[in-house]
């Protein structure tokens, strides 16, 4: 999905990305997708997420990470913090580091 795509996602309340190959997730990503409650992102190539990409989805609640090659550094730690907020990331609690190599496992 990319901003250029002429496609009206206001009303999406659920996303389902399971297995697509995606590496990367963009800061405004979910921007045109303002009633989004869950997403599932499990299965992808996902090394890192953006602080910000969430912060147009006032409504979301789950958010599935399972099986993704995080690379587990400080700039996560954003994660545990909005979890405290009711949104439940799965997997955060017991993430899948593939880097550094200190945090791999």
């Amino acid at each position: 999905i990319n901003r250029s795509t002429d496609v009206r996602l206001t009303n999406i309340q659920t996303l389902s990305l399971y297995d697509n190959g995606i590496e990367t997730i963009t800061q405004d990503m979910f921007k045109d997708m303002p009633n989004l409650r869950y997403i599932d992102l499990q299965e992808n190539r996902i090394t890192k997420l953006p602080s910000r990409a969430f912060e147009y989805l006032s409504d979301i609640k789950l958010i599935i990470m399972n099986n993704n090659p995080l690379h587990c550094d400080c700039d996560l730690q954003w994660m545990s913090i909005v979890s405290n907020y009711g949104i439940d990331f799965t997997d955060f609690n017991n993430p899948t580091c593939t880097t550094p190599p200190e945090h791999r496992g």
